[in-house]
């Protein structure tokens, strides 16, 4: 990395980076019944970033969020009842991935770097999608009617299944790999009672693998959805970690994919403060400038330039966000220590219909200031600004939390399975002393801070010190 400093006025170019290698496609899947007219996600900010005016450069493409879609034959009860089951039980998840898959079947051309990123169920369906291009592999242009064929050979993971899924990959598709899959806060089903997806969880077909995780989410419904690997490991380049994927093990001995050699995901998963949506964004309005979101926003636009994707975004929103662009391009540069917490104050959530209170003797700002902050400016105001925690905020959550299910628990570093209710239990994260447990230096600044004074009903008086929910048998590495 470059230690290189300039001022962010030196870049006069309109987009970052200003050349490009390869076509880029880009996918942004968003999460359970987010729009992009609503609060917006990190998802629908990340698409608002990238440059979408030259197709022979870049081609971008955004997708609703599972609970969004709505058939046109139904009337308003109708479609408002199919949105809701579509939330609850993952039934539009098929119809996303199949929509993603005729993007890339209609787009894709020989040497495109195909980037999928997305957030809670999206980010399920990016995995997903990723997933039945690796097992099925992609059909040529205007192959509409076979797509179905090509989902339904997906989703049989039975002998047969696997050898018409090879067959067909053989006969009618093209071998592409995924150059990029960046995530928010995965979940680790699409419904209540539905199967995983083949490949979801591990894909050899996936160069890079990107995951911000929240250390504060506690809903039953909403466990972390991690990459699964085997134990041997390996550093890489861009930080991240080369895990020889578990699905190897099965193309090996069934024959299919890349099992000519031993392909290699470099894995990165960071974890981060907050809650679902303080991770994956939206639980604040849009034109709100600080939130704990930007935080995992602004590291995966980073990811994007360490791992050399060749996303193209727009040179403003990328100073918006808080980045210098010669911090980025041509080089990364290192990233400066962090600034001193002092005596700043964890903001509390605020009551419906109040402005923000101040910090110290300014207001808390709504809207963007003119000033240009620095992006260790920006870490640290969003780092002290409210965690939204829907146990605490929405208690009809708790119904949920009272039903025994299976759970997990760690014993002796390993996972084990129990059936029991959550009761709003921490997540848990498995095999840290073998592979350590990644967390985003932000969340020190906010270990450091306490809570301003607030109602006498907060569950955290003022002065109480933040802590992770998430409990560390290890002692974290920190990143930037």
């Amino acid at each position: 990395m470059s230690t290189h400093k300039s001022d962010s006025s030196d870049y006069q170019h309109e987009f970052l980076p200003s050349e490009h290698t390869a076509r880029t496609l880009v996918l942004c899947f968003d999460g359970t019944g987010n729009e992009i007219d609503k609060d917006h996600t990190n998802v629908s900010q990340f698409f608002a970033m990238l440059r979408k005016d030259d197709c022979q450069k870049q081609m971008v493409y955004y997708q609703t969020g599972i609970g969004t879609y709505t058939n046109k034959k139904f009337g308003p009860i109708a479609s408002v009842m199919a949105k809701t089951f579509d939330s609850m039980f993952g039934g539009g998840i098929d119809s996303h991935i199949k929509d993603g898959y005729e993007f890339l079947m209609q787009n894709y051309r020989a040497n495109d770097r195909i980037c999928i990123f997305g957030f809670s169920r999206g980010a399920y369906t990016a995995r997903a999608l990723a997933g039945m291009i690796h097992k099925v592999g992609l059909l040529p242009p205007s192959n509409i009617r076979h797509i179905e064929y090509a989902y339904r050979a997906f989703l049989k993971t039975d002998h047969a299944g696997w050898a018409m899924a090879r067959e067909f990959k053989d006969s009618f598709s093209i071998d592409v790999d995924i150059e990029f899959v960046g995530i928010w806060d995965s979940v680790g089903s699409v419904g209540i009672g539905m199967p995983g997806l083949p490949f979801s969880n591990a894909n050899t077909t996936i160069k890079y693998f990107r995951h911000a995780l929240s250390l504060d989410e506690r809903r039953a419904r909403f466990q972390a959805n991690v990459w699964k690997s085997y134990e041997n490991t390996k550093s890489s380049k861009a930080g991240g970690r080369f895990i020889p994927s578990i699905a190897n093990k099965r193309e090996m001995e069934l024959g299919t994919g890349h099992s000519s050699k031993e392909q290699e995901t470099d894995v990165e998963e960071v974890w981060f403060s907050g809650c679902h949506s303080d991770v994956g964004g939206g639980a604040v309005h849009h034109g709100i400038r600080h939130s704990l979101a930007r935080i995992s926003l602004r590291w995966m636009v980073r990811q994007c330039f360490l791992t050399g994707t060749g996303i193209i975004f727009t040179t403003d929103s990328i100073k918006k966000l808080g980045f210098d662009p010669n911090s980025l391009y041509p080089a990364v540069s290192q990233r400066p220590a962090p600034l001193p917490v002092e005596d700043l104050e964890i903001r509390r959530v605020p009551k419906p219909r109040t402005t923000l209170t101040k910090l110290r003797q300014g207001e808390w700002p709504d809207e963007p200031e003119p000033k240009q902050m620095s992006e260790e400016e920006e870490e640290l105001y969003d780092a002290l600004t409210p965690s939204y925690d829907q146990l605490e905020l929405k208690r009809a959550w708790w119904l949920l939390e009272i039903v025994p299910a299976m759970r997990r628990s760690v014993v002796n570093d390993e996972v084990v399975k129990t059936f029991r209710p959550n009761l709003g239990g921490a997540r848990i994260v498995a095999a840290q002393h073998r592979f350590g447990v990644k967390v985003h230096r932000s969340v020190k600044a906010r270990m450091q801070a306490s809570y301003e004074p607030g109602r006498a009903s907060d569950e955290k008086p003022a002065g109480h010190p933040y802590a992770p929910k998430v409990h560390f048998s290890v002692d974290p590495t920190w990143v930037d």
